[in-house]
This record gives C-alpha cells, sequence and structure tokens, in this order.
C-alpha cells in the first residue's frame, strides 16, 4: 500500500510537471509575438494618422504637400498589417494566451481534484479501486493537456497553411499582371514598327529607289 501512495505521488509529479512546462512554453513564445505586433500595430496605426494629418497640415501651414507623400504613408501603413499577418505575430500571441490559461485553468482543476481525492482518505492508503480512480483522472488530465496542446498546433498549421496560399496567390496574381503589361508593349511596339513600313510600301517605286523617305514624300 505504501508503494502505491508513492507510485501516486510520481505520476502526479510527472504529469504536472508536463503540464508546468507546457504552460511556460506558452508563456515564453508569447512574448516575442506579443513585442512584435504591438510595435506593427503601431507603426501602422502613426503611418495612417500621419497621412490623415498631412492634408490638415497643408492648409494650415499654407504649403504645398506633394500627395505621394500621403500615399506612402497609407502603403507603409498596409505594408506594416500585411507584414503582420504573414509573419502571425498578433494572431499568433493571442493563440498562446489563449492557450495558456486553458492550459493553467486544467493544470489547476486537476491538483484540487488529487487534492480532494486524498483528503477522502484521511491519511490511510489508497484502496485497489481509489488508486485506479486517481490514476484515471491522471490519465484524463493528460489526454486533456494533449488535446489543448493539438488544438492550437492545428491551428498554427491551418494559419500558416492559408498565409502561404494568400501569398502564393498574390504573386501568381502580380506575374499576370506583368505578363498582361508586357503583352501590351510588345504589341504596340510592333504596331509602331509596321506603320512605317506600310508607309514605305505606298510610296513610288521610283521615289523609293532614289531614296526618299515617307515624310519627304508627303512634303513633295
Amino acid at each position: 500500500e505504501q508503494d502505491c501512495e508513492a507510485s501516486l505521488t510520481k505520476v502526479f509529479t510527472h504529469i504536472r510537471r508536463d503540464a508546468i512546462e507546457a504552460i511556460e512554453w506558452y508563456s515564453m513564445a508569447r512574448r516575442p509575438k506579443r513585442r512584435l505586433a504591438t510595435t506593427v500595430r503601431l507603426v501602422a496605426v502613426v503611418l495612417v494618422g500621419v497621412a490623415a494629418l498631412l492634408p490638415m497640415l497643408e492648409g494650415i501651414l499654407v504649403a504645398d504637400i506633394n500627395a505621394i507623400w500621403i500615399s506612402l504613408a497609407i502603403a507603409a501603413g498596409a505594408g506594416a498589417i500585411g507584414l503582420d499577418r504573414a509573419l502571425g505575430s498578433s494572431t499568433g500571441w493571442i493563440r498562446c494566451i489563449k492557450t495558456e490559461l486553458q492550459l493553467r485553468d486544467t493544470l489547476e482543476k486537476f491538483e484540487l481534484d488529487w487534492e480532494c481525492a486524498r483528503a477522502h482518505r484521511r491519511g490511510r492508503c489508497p484502496t485497489s479501486e481509489e488508486t485506479i480512480e486517481m490514476l484515471q483522472t491522471a490519465k484524463q488530465f493528460a489526454e486533456h493537456i494533449n488535446i489543448i496542446v493539438q488544438e492550437e498546433t492545428n491551428a498554427w498549421v491551418d494559419e500558416f497553411q492559408s498565409t502561404i496560399n494568400q501569398i502564393d496567390e498574390k504573386l501568381r496574381s502580380r506575374r499576370e499582371e506583368v505578363a498582361r503589361a508586357e503583352e501590351k508593349r510588345v504589341a504596340a511596339a510592333q504596331t509602331i514598327v509596321v506603320r512605317p513600313l506600310s508607309a514605305m510600301s505606298a510610296m513610288p517605286q521610283p521615289l523609293i529607289a532614289a531614296g526618299f523617305q515617307p515624310n519627304e514624300w508627303k512634303d513633295a
């Protein structure tokens, strides 16, 4: 019976330590995400605010402010938001906080249930039924911890894949835009080349043989 009590204590200590390690990991992981998210969001807010103030300053200072500066401020603010989304700093920060709180709540509940079971025995060694019940409690707690961590991992994987797909889609659209612009440029260049040749073909052959150019022929 004493060996049974010692075994239960080892099980409790081991499972509790694993849960605490998971909690500490998420606590450490959310700190750089929080710093990056707050910095990027603050930069975006400042840039958008600057873009909104520039037209007002133009009227107050009676100065001509180039509209390109307003566009640059807005574009930089949008780029900061895009960087935050691409890196997943804000969503990762919130996800780590949520997971950490869930783990802490689950650990506290497990500790209370375990101590209640020990208090119910009033200092005596557990019976076989009580031992099985406490082991079942420890098993359920370990499974719950694994489920919480797995759900957070799946959420991170889904977010990462979604971000990659969005980036690929934007790059594909950009490549298509560049290809269409290149086709238009080539078509315009071919049109410019065809027009002088058409003018040359319309000239009388004696003039062409004499070295007259289309413009000279028209002037003549």
